[in-house]
């Protein structure tokens, strides 16, 4: 995350109102989204906040005994484990007519590596997690668009995805409308390793801010108060690549991130179990207890220190005692429920995610809730299939290969119950006595989970006639069979779709 001493309006590290509204609070989702080493790591501390922000000091606390307390306690992901399971639900998505280009770098679509699908289900968690993500369609080399030949493809040239966490965008403008927002100028902030001067083999991190134009490019550094421009260059697609991506909202840029109520709850588990393993840890042994020796007006300093062992005695005024106290176990009972019910609201918050609604009790507020639900998960499937086709346009300008066409298929399954085995075999013999196409059928079985994301329908499909639902043969006047347009292994009416 990115952040600067001084907030001057003349400086292009500057931070708008409209960013500094939500700045705390992306804190504190970064920190619930990378745990423990977000805040007690020096090198990853989160913009210098301090610790005490999230495993709350006691008030008899010294710094020595909150340190300790630190390194004791357990920091569990639930927060991370929510978000990435709902992010990648969203990411098995089917692309049509996609530039060529991107077909032949689909398995390394930012330039590190990553597939498409790693790449959808990674800026999906961090929109799910601050509201909105930005993604930059660059090239790897400053190549003027309308230029670029076959040289160039062949000298390394490629478009690539680079992403930009939401704490990076320092502004964003341009037209909102129904599919989102149309950039026409971006102002962010990147972390580069660049050398170390006065080593050999040196290296630091250092913030550089970049801003984008139709028209130009720049690359600045900025210290105290002063800037200094690092690069710059001409726009050579003449817009601004840039696509602000979010599945929550067309229009995401002011609003709180979706996922802070549950860094909240997270937090407070936390807090909750850094306290029980604190007990756990101080009542592992029983208290030795003398009683007797402690008179009116008695420092501490006064009374005779305590030897124990197998083989000494303890000497004890008249009338006193000795015994060891042990914790009932009834303040650990206690916390130990509280744990246990806090999980079940971290769990109930997890499925509300989406839903926003509390648990449902009636028939009738289960049906209101699967709907809505299903409506949601609609939206966020409209929000991503509108982000995608835009990163495909992007890319197609790039390699001057726009496809007006390219569209983009999102998975069913995120809105049907995959297909039971009855149900399978009902379509099959459907298919089988002609009531179905084998067209129909197939779809259906790719929405509905049977088929595997590796089959390729499309070019079954093409299979045509050669498919495994055998032609009806027809019969010519004299009752005479023509035999259909089949293969010798198709299955016979007996075999079904699936043979046996």
């Amino acid at each position: 995350m990115t952040y600067v001493s001084t907030n001057n309006p003349n400086l292009v590290s500057y931070l708008p109102p409209s960013y500094l509204r939500h700045a705390q609070e992306l804190l504190d989702v970064y920190a619930a989204w990378e745990g423990k080493a977000s805040w007690t790591n020096p090198a990853h501390m989160v913009g210098g906040t301090a610790a005490k922000n999230y495993l709350f000091a006691d008030q008899c606390d010294t710094p020595d005994e909150y340190s300790r307390r630190m390194q004791r306690s357990l920091y569990k992901p639930f927060f991370r484990s929510v978000i990435e399971g709902f992010a990648g639900i969203f990411s098995d998505v089917e692309l049509r007519n996609a530039p060529g280009s991107f077909e032949e770098w689909e398995n390394d679509v930012d330039g590190e590596g990553s597939t498409f699908g790693v790449f959808l289900a990674d800026i999906n968690a961090l929109a799910l997690r601050d509201g909105y993500v930005g993604i930059l369609v660059d090239s790897n080399l400053n190549v003027e668009i309308m230029n670029r030949s076959e040289e160039d493809a062949a000298g390394g040239f490629r478009p690539l995805f680079r992403t930009y966490e939401r704490s990076t965008i320092l502004s964003v403008k341009g037209s909102k409308g129904v599919d989102g927002i149309f950039v026409d100028y971006a102002r962010l902030s990147e972390v580069h390793t660049v050398p170390e001067e006065g080593t050999v083999y040196g290296e630091k991190e250092e913030v550089f801010y970049r801003e984008i134009t139709p028209e130009y490019w720049r690359l600045y550094r900025v210290t105290d108060n002063s800037q200094e421009l690092v690069e710059e260059g001409a726009n050579a697609l003449g817009v601004v690549p840039f696509v602000v991506h979010s599945l929550s909202s067309s229009n995401p840029l002011d609003k709180r991130p979706p996922s802070i109520f549950l860094s909240e709850l997270c937090f407070a588990y936390y807090n909750l179990y850094a306290s029980y393993l604190e007990v756990m840890y101080r009542c592992n042994l029983p208290l030795p207890t003398r009683i007797g020796f402690w008179a009116p007006g008695m420092s501490s300093a006064e009374l005779p220190p305590l030897h124990m062992s197998p083989n000494r005695v303890i000497d004890l005024p008249e009338g006193g005692d000795f015994k060891f106290v042990e914790p009932s176990g009834a303040a650990i009972a206690s916390t130990r429920e509280e744990l246990s019910q806090l999980q079940i609201e971290i769990l109930n918050e997890g499925l509300a995610f989406i839903t926003r609604e509390a648990n449902n009790k009636t028939a009738t507020e289960v049906e209101y809730s699967a709907t809505s639900v299903k409506a949601k998960i609609l939206k966020m499937a409209a929000l991503e299939k509108s982000s995608i086709e835009k990163l495909l346009y992007f890319w197609g300008e790039w390699t001057n290969d726009v496809r007006d066409s390219a569209t983009v298929d999102i998975s069913h399954q995120l809105l049907e119950a995959r297909m039971d085995a009855q149900l399978a075999g009902v379509l099959s013999q459907m298919a089988t006595e002609g009531f179905l196409s084998r067209e129909t059928l197939l779809r259906e079985f790719k929405a509905r989970g049977v088929f595997s994301n590796a089959f390729d329908l499309e070019k079954e499909l093409g299979l045509g006639e050669t498919g495994l639902i055998k032609d009806e043969p027809e019969i010519t006047e004299d009752n005479t069979e023509i035999e259909g347009g089949g293969s010798e292994n198709q299955p016979t009416s007996t075999e079904g779709v699936f043979g046996g």
